[in-house]
């Protein structure tokens, strides 16, 4: 569950950094709840009958966070798609084309902005002075 549970985040991070809708983290969370159900069929068995309840208690405790971590990477993805919509992010297929437009000239409409990041700051001067 939580290898699916780490690929799915993981997918889920890949999908806002890059602002396409999360998809392939789908597959990771719905193999993660099938493990989540199956275990929680296994704690409701009778297997525990036998057992030192001070053994029994790490363990349905582990048990239980893994299972809310499934749940709430659930949530988180639900969440993401949501964002995805209304944030307007590109599909795969449309960033793709996109991507292989990047050396063709395009036109414009309107003031252009562009904003660098990380960039070492320079000091302005005013007609030549510092």
């Amino acid at each position: 569950m939580s290898i699916e549970t780490g690929k799915a985040l993981k997918q889920l991070s890949i999908s806002i950094q890059k602002m396409v809708p999360p998809t392939s983290a789908e597959t990771h969370i719905a193999t993660s709840k099938i493990y989540a159900t199956n275990l929680r069929s296994m704690i409701k068995t009778k297997l525990w009958e036998d057992t030192n309840l001070f053994e029994v208690v790490p363990v349905v405790t582990v048990a239980s966070l893994l299972l809310d971590v499934v749940s709430s990477t659930e949530k988180l993805a639900e969440s993401i798609q949501e964002l995805s919509t209304l944030a307007k992010f590109k599909n795969k297929e449309s960033k793709a084309a996109a991507d292989d437009q990047k050396g063709v000239p395009q036109t414009c409409s309107g003031p252009q902005h562009v904003i660098i990041i990380n960039q070492p700051c320079t000091k302005l001067t005013h007609n030549g002075s510092s």
